[in-house]
């Protein structure tokens, strides 16, 4: 008993698709009947008139999902600012630190980049884009093994996918024109490439 008392609101939604299905059917059914039945400048104005109604359902859709898909990438704009400008800061200060290392300091600016990284990793979760946060993995993976001609190649790729989630578009700027901003000597990149 109970479970046809269960099961009865999903026969009763079935029951009522089914009727709504065959509606549709008899309605086109109907209407084709009627099209196939006219001469051909009727047929050809249904089809021009539908074609334009189409048309113009198909434009405003497209451009109503644009519009909300700009509204949204502004939304979150500032926020990806406030985690990425801190990002580039301590990529910045860690640059410069290696120029002027010593194993004193090097202990101490261990413990602040590891918990920098932690937090900054969270909000990468939140706001970053798939792109930025495959080139920060990737980035991390050849921090880890220490390839420093490949580190500086992929923090150029690392700073590209964050440019591009912010919006900009780089595609005049060549592969290692953007670390060459970071660095003092910028034909080092160019020896790489």
């Amino acid at each position: 008993m109970r479970s046809i008392r269960k099961r009865l609101p999903i026969l009763f939604a079935l029951a009522i698709l089914a009727g709504f299905a065959y509606l549709i059917w008899t309605a086109f059914g109907t209407l084709f009947a009627w099209i196939g039945s006219q001469d051909s400048e009727v047929i050809t104005t249904v089809i021009a008139a539908t074609a334009t109604i189409l048309a113009a359902l198909v434009a405003v859709v497209v451009s109503q999902q644009w519009t909300k898909k700009r509204e949204i990438a502004e939304s979150h704009r500032q926020q990806k600012i406030d985690l990425y400008t801190p990002f580039i800061k301590m990529v910045m200060d860690q640059m410069q630190r290696q120029k002027n290392a010593s194993s004193k300091d090097a202990a101490a600016n261990t413990a602040n980049v590891d918990k920098f990284f932690r937090e900054f990793t969270t909000g990468l979760v939140l706001w970053g884009s798939p792109k930025f946060v495959r080139s920060y993995l990737k980035f991390r993976e050849a921090a880890n093994e220490n390839s420093s001609e490949n580190l500086i190649l992929l923090m150029d790729d690392l700073i590209r996918a964050l440019r591009k989630d912010l919006g900009h578009s780089d595609w005049l700027l060549p592969r290692g024109d953007l670390i060459k901003t970071f660095l003092t000597d910028p034909e080092e990149v160019d020896k790489m490439l």
